[in-house]
């Protein structure tokens, strides 16, 4: 007999170790891939939280706000995710262009709308990103890391 083991069992440890490394390797690029979208997606949205917020800023700075006005920026407050955010600023925004009919001062009409056209812009952008990441889960590599990462 000699000193080294037979083929019979080298060859068969040989390739359970490479399918390991490979299936590791796998689920390490599904879980890169997941992150990144969910990354994509995080920055769309801060870019809409920074319009939500300019906006929300300038209704407040102006001292003839209607009550309508206050209780949906508190609604707007009250969100807790970004679909709720989003409905929230949807809303307040609805508000401020009927009640902005009624105001007099024409450059702070033409902020609120410049900073809703703005957000709408980035909301486009914002659904598109979602939609990536929603497909990316939907696919065989998107299961894989939904094993491995908490959403």
């Amino acid at each position: 007999m000699s000193k080294f083991p037979s083929a019979f069992v080298v060859i068969p440890i040989a390739l359970f170790c490479m399918l390991t490394i490979l299936a590791i390797a796998v689920v390490a690029d599904c879980v890169r891939l997941d992150n990144a979208a969910r990354g994509v997606v995080d920055m769309a949205d801060q870019d809409l939280f920074a319009f939500e917020l300019r906006l929300i800023q300038l209704l407040e700075s102006n001292s003839s706000m209607p009550g309508e006005i206050s209780a949906a920026i508190n609604d707007y407050h009250r969100a807790q995710d970004p679909t709720e955010r989003h409905a929230a600023y949807l809303h307040l925004s609805q508000i401020v262009e009927s009640a902005g009919a009624n105001n007099q001062d024409s450059r702070f009409i033409d902020d609120v709308r410049g900073i809703a056209n703005r957000w709408s812009v980035s909301n486009r952008m914002y659904q598109t990103y979602v939609d990536e990441l929603r497909e990316y889960r939907l696919s065989r590599r998107g299961e894989i890391a939904s094993l491995f990462v908490r959403r």
